[in-house]
């Protein structure tokens, strides 16, 4: 009964975030995108027993509600583990306006026939999933200005492109 009253929790959890969800309450300040990142990744490799490799050639400065990208970068790297992943690799690459991050891992796929899909509400390959993790994760970035798509072919990536 507690198992069950914990799933129904987190999906009326989740349904309630999606739908409330609004950028003025954003806390948006310049930050080293690169400390970001590398605390980040230690604090996620530690969480999910995870090889969580971060990649940059510079101090990039960014726009960003810190807590908010986290959440994205931690739904990302949690859906990697729980799609068997062994390792995340992050790479930040300045662009002229903008920044391209992009997060790989080396778990399962995404079926071809839900990759166009993948950050439509509702839409999921988990038995448990509420199909709103990726979902959210797009609004976030779309609020910030920014955008995310996603790749299948060797290895899943997750391109997000964030204003400079």
């Amino acid at each position: 009964i507690i198992k069950e009253s914990d799933k129904i929790t987190k999906v009326a959890g989740d349904i309630l975030h999606f739908a409330r969800f609004s950028p003025e309450g954003f806390n948006i300040t310049l930050h080293n995108i690169s400390i970001f990142f590398t605390e980040i990744a230690y604090k996620f490799s530690r969480v999910y027993d995870l090889n969580i490799d971060f990649h940059s050639d510079e101090k990039i400065f960014l726009r960003f509600d810190k807590d908010l990208l986290e959440d994205c970068v931690h739904d990302l790297v949690r859906n990697a583990k729980e799609a068997g992943a062994k390792s995340v690799d992050i790479r930040v690459m300045p662009e002229e306006e903008f920044v391209r991050i992009v997060i790989s891992n080396d778990g399962e796929q995404i079926p071809d026939t839900v990759i166009g899909q993948i950050f439509d509400p509702f839409v999921t390959t988990k038995s448990g999933g509420t199909g709103l993790g990726l979902a959210n994760v797009r609004k976030i970035i779309s609020a910030h200005g920014g955008d995310i798509r996603v790749e299948g072919k060797e290895q899943t990536k997750f391109i997000i492109s964030l204003p400079m």
